[in-house]
C-alpha cells in the first residue's frame, strides 16, 4: 500500500492547481473525460498503487528484509489543441513533487507523455516515488 491514498494525492494537485501560474484554474476531475470528446481543461488523477516491490541487497539486516518500493501515481492533464499556456500548464507538476505527502520516498520522478484528441490534447503523468521499508 503506497504512503497516500487517492484522495490525498488529488487534495495535493487540487492544491497546487488553483490559482497558480498566473491565475490559471485547474479542475481536478473525479471521472475521466473521454479524449474523444469536447472538455474543458482540467486534470483527472487516475489512481495510485504500488508498482514494484524488490529485496533491497545493500545493506545486512539480522531478523528483518529491506525491500525497496515503487508507488505510482496516474493522472492526466486534458487541455485544448494549441493552447498557449500549455507549459504553464505543465510546469506544475514538478512542483507535485515537493508536497510533503512525499517525505516517505527518496527517490521522486515523473514522465510525461502527449496524445493528441479529436478536439483536445492529453498529457498522461506518471508519477514513480521509491522508498524503503523493513519488514
Amino acid at each position: 500500500m503506497p504512503l497516500f491514498t487517492l484522495d490525498q494525492a488529488r487534495a495535493g494537485i487540487r492544491a497546487i492547481s488553483t490559482g497558480t501560474n498566473g491565475g490559471l484554474n485547474l479542475e481536478v476531475f473525479n471521472q475521466f473525460l473521454s479524449i474523444t470528446k469536447l472538455a474543458s481543461e482540467g486534470i483527472y488523477v487516475a489512481r495510485v498503487y504500488q508498482a514494484d516491490r524488490v529485496t533491497h541487497t545493500g545493506g545486512i539486516t539480522p531478523g528483518g528484509r529491506v525491500y525497496l518500493i515503487k508507488d505510482r501515481i496516474e493522472m492526466y492533464l486534458m487541455t485544448s489543441q494549441d493552447n498557449p499556456y500549455v507549459a504553464d500548464l505543465l510546469g506544475i507538476f514538478p512542483t507535485f513533487l515537493d508536497n510533503a505527502l512525499f517525505n516517505g520516498y527518496f527517490q521522486r520522478e515523473h514522465t510525461i507523455e502527449q496524445i493528441y484528441g479529436n478536439n483536445n490534447e492529453q498529457y498522461k503523468i506518471i508519477f514513480d516515488l521509491t522508498r524503503l521499508q523493513l519488514i
